[in-house]
Protein backbone atom coordinates (compact mmCIF):
# COMPACT_ATOMS: atom_id res chain seq x y z
CA UNK A 1 0.00 0.00 0.00
CA UNK A 2 1.21 3.81 -0.79
CA UNK A 3 1.38 6.15 1.19
CA UNK A 4 -1.86 8.40 0.33
CA UNK A 5 -1.62 12.44 0.30
CA UNK A 6 -4.41 13.75 2.35
CA UNK A 7 -4.24 10.15 4.61
CA UNK A 8 -0.84 10.00 5.56
CA UNK A 9 0.63 10.28 9.22
CA UNK A 10 3.42 9.45 11.51
CA UNK A 11 4.10 7.62 15.11
CA UNK A 12 7.00 9.59 16.15
CA UNK A 13 9.84 8.16 18.64
CA UNK A 14 12.11 10.05 20.48
CA UNK A 15 15.46 8.67 20.75
CA UNK A 16 19.03 8.32 22.47
CA UNK A 17 21.00 5.85 20.23
CA UNK A 18 21.52 6.70 16.46
CA UNK A 19 22.12 3.42 15.44
CA UNK A 20 19.76 1.39 17.42
CA UNK A 21 17.27 3.52 15.50
CA UNK A 22 18.82 2.86 12.23
CA UNK A 23 18.05 -0.83 12.44
CA UNK A 24 14.44 -0.37 13.80
CA UNK A 25 13.62 1.80 10.82
CA UNK A 26 14.90 -0.15 8.10
CA UNK A 27 13.24 -3.52 10.43
CA UNK A 28 9.92 -1.90 10.16
CA UNK A 29 10.08 -0.88 6.67
CA UNK A 30 11.59 -4.03 5.06
CA UNK A 31 9.54 -6.16 7.24
CA UNK A 32 5.95 -3.89 6.09
CA UNK A 33 5.27 -2.69 9.47
CA UNK A 34 5.48 0.77 7.98
CA UNK A 35 5.84 2.58 4.85
CA UNK A 36 8.20 4.64 5.21
CA UNK A 37 10.61 6.21 8.01
CA UNK A 38 13.61 8.46 8.25
CA UNK A 39 15.68 9.69 11.40
CA UNK A 40 18.26 11.75 12.34
CA UNK A 41 21.73 9.64 12.02
CA UNK A 42 23.62 11.52 14.69
CA UNK A 43 23.56 11.05 18.18
CA UNK A 44 19.81 11.28 19.51
CA UNK A 45 16.75 12.62 18.69
CA UNK A 46 13.58 11.43 16.72
CA UNK A 47 12.37 9.07 14.18
CA UNK A 48 8.93 8.65 12.45
CA UNK A 49 7.57 5.86 11.01
CA UNK A 50 4.72 7.06 8.08
CA UNK A 51 1.23 4.81 7.88
CA UNK A 52 -1.95 6.16 6.14
CA UNK A 53 -4.40 6.66 9.04
CA UNK A 54 -7.16 4.07 8.00
CA UNK A 55 -4.43 1.60 7.76
CA UNK A 56 -5.53 -0.28 10.64
CA UNK A 57 -3.50 -3.52 9.99
CA UNK A 58 -0.40 -1.46 10.01
CA UNK A 59 -0.74 0.55 13.11
CA UNK A 60 -1.41 -3.01 14.80
CA UNK A 61 1.68 -4.75 13.37
CA UNK A 62 3.66 -1.34 13.97
CA UNK A 63 2.52 -0.90 17.35
CA UNK A 64 2.84 -4.90 18.43
CA UNK A 65 6.55 -4.77 17.42
CA UNK A 66 7.68 -1.49 19.10
CA UNK A 67 5.44 -3.78 22.22
CA UNK A 68 7.52 -6.57 21.66
CA UNK A 69 10.63 -4.82 21.47
CA UNK A 70 10.04 -2.94 25.11
CA UNK A 71 10.73 0.35 22.80
CA UNK A 72 7.46 2.49 24.11
CA UNK A 73 8.63 4.64 26.93
CA UNK A 74 6.94 4.13 30.40
CA UNK A 75 5.36 6.92 32.89
CA UNK A 76 6.50 7.22 36.15
CA UNK A 77 3.73 5.01 37.23
CA UNK A 78 4.21 2.72 35.13
CA UNK A 79 1.76 3.27 32.25
CA UNK A 80 2.58 2.92 29.00
CA UNK A 81 3.10 6.63 27.28
CA UNK A 82 0.15 7.35 25.10
CA UNK A 83 2.31 7.77 22.03
CA UNK A 84 0.25 10.15 19.22
CA UNK A 85 -0.15 9.42 15.35
CA UNK A 86 0.23 13.21 13.60
CA UNK A 87 -0.99 13.56 10.44
CA UNK A 88 0.78 15.48 7.66
CA UNK A 89 -1.94 17.51 6.28
CA UNK A 90 -2.69 21.09 8.19
CA UNK A 91 -5.78 20.77 10.33
CA UNK A 92 -8.46 22.94 8.93
CA UNK A 93 -10.48 25.97 10.38
CA UNK A 94 -13.40 24.04 10.55
CA UNK A 95 -14.13 22.47 14.02
CA UNK A 96 -16.82 19.74 13.14
CA UNK A 97 -16.25 15.92 13.66
CA UNK A 98 -16.96 15.10 10.04
CA UNK A 99 -13.66 16.89 9.10
CA UNK A 100 -11.79 16.86 12.28
CA UNK A 101 -12.15 12.66 13.59
CA UNK A 102 -10.57 11.83 16.93
CA UNK A 103 -7.00 11.44 16.76
CA UNK A 104 -5.38 8.04 16.89
CA UNK A 105 -3.20 7.42 20.02
CA UNK A 106 -1.93 4.58 21.54
CA UNK A 107 -4.69 3.83 23.87
CA UNK A 108 -6.81 3.83 20.40
CA UNK A 109 -4.84 0.28 20.12
CA UNK A 110 -3.14 -1.09 22.85
CA UNK A 111 -4.11 -0.94 26.83
CA UNK A 112 -1.77 1.95 28.34
CA UNK A 113 -1.99 -0.25 31.73
CA UNK A 114 -1.82 -3.77 30.67
CA UNK A 115 -0.46 -3.51 27.41
CA UNK A 116 -2.79 -5.71 25.74
CA UNK A 117 -3.82 -5.05 22.77
CA UNK A 118 -7.61 -4.09 22.36
CA UNK A 119 -8.83 -3.64 18.88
Amino acid sequence: MDLEVDESGKWVYDFEDSIVVEELCEYAVAHDLVQASKYCKVGRGVACFYLNKKDTKGHKRFLSYLLQQNLIPKTATGRLQNLSFLGDQPIREEKDEINHPAPLTLETFIDLDSAQQIM
